[in-house]
């Protein structure tokens, strides 16, 4: 039986590159369950395989980063998706595809609430509104989310001024009320509110 000490010794010197690293592996396997080094072969190897498939996945982990930072989301998810759930840089992987996602999931959204606000009335609106505030800040279409948020806060208050001139109060506060506090119309609001609010109860 071969010494294991041997053994391990030629491992060591055969580090590199992934062909040296499966030879190391190959050879640290031969050592038995029942010899003295079993357990350090056993730990080389995992830090060679690791190694072994560091080697093999940085380049595509690189590529989906350079079609991220392209903001071409989709492509850069499906690239960094080759990389195995159990490989070493399975990890930091999905922590990139968690983020592109979440900008796919912004841009679908937004594109929703337009589609969604198109019906002009308190109920579309409220609706469309309701689906940016689930948008993440964070995201390359908060800007658009922003702009969108005033204009279609802008239009309902807009509605809500007409039932309060009809004297719909109750109407006119329950749309007023779902105007988020992140639009520049808010504040604006809120006053209408308390105005209505004393209408009702003078």
């Amino acid at each position: 039986d071969r010494s294991p000490s041997r053994g391990l010794g030629d491992v060591y010197k055969r580090q590199g590159d992934g062909v040296s690293l499966r030879a190391a592996i190959a050879q640290a396997s031969t050592i038995r369950p029942s010899r003295a080094l079993y357990n350090d072969a056993q730990e080389e190897i995992r830090q060679w395989q690791e190694k072994i498939e560091r080697m093999e996945d940085q380049p595509i982990l690189e590529q989906a980063i350079a079609l991220g930072n392209a903001k071409d989301y989709p492509s850069a998810i499906s690239t960094a998706r080759r990389i195995g759930k159990r490989r070493a840089l399975s990890l930091e992987a999905r922590g990139h595809i968690r983020r592109w996602q979440e900008q796919v999931d912004a841009q679908e959204n937004l594109e929703k609430a337009y589609l969604i606000a198109e019906g002009q009335t308190p109920d579309a609106l409220i609706r469309a509104l309701r689906i940016l505030r689930k948008i993440p800040v964070a995201t390359d279409v908060n800007s658009q989310r922003l702009e969108a948020m005033d204009h279609w806060s802008y239009k309902l208050l807009a509605l809500a001024s007409e039932q309060a001139n009809l004297g719909l109060y109750n109407e006119a506060i329950e749309m007023a009320s779902r105007i988020p506090s992140e639009s520049s119309v808010y504040n604006s609001a809120q006053t209408q509110i308390d105005i209505w609010r004393q209408s009702l109860n003078p």
